[in-house]
């Protein structure tokens, strides 16, 4: 799983919110895997470009589907770790 946002929605965050300054945020940026990296390997993307208190209806909204899909395989004897095939409704197909 991976929260995804824009490089410019990170950078306005990473100064107007954590108070670091440009070159500091776009160091750091730089430093993490790439946004394609990320999302090439994520199961599920949350999209974070909207305001930061939607991100945490999402979350809660993939967390419960988690939690559903978890409950659903241990009834059906599928044991953990392994996936419906199933896609929660805040997925995104990685581009």
């Amino acid at each position: 799983m991976v929260v995804d946002a824009d490089p410019a929605t990170q950078l306005d965050r990473l100064v107007r919110l954590r108070g670091m300054t440009e070159a500091d945020a776009r160091a750091r940026m730089a430093a993490q895997a790439t946004r394609e990296q990320r999302r090439g390997i994520a199961d599920i993307v949350v999209d974070n470009d909207g305001p930061l208190p939607d991100l945490e209806r999402r979350v809660k909204d993939v967390w419960a589907d988690l939690v559903r899909r978890a409950r659903t395989a241990a009834r059906d004897g599928e044991g953990s770790g392994g996936r419906s095939g199933e896609r929660p409704e805040e997925e995104r197909p990685a581009e």
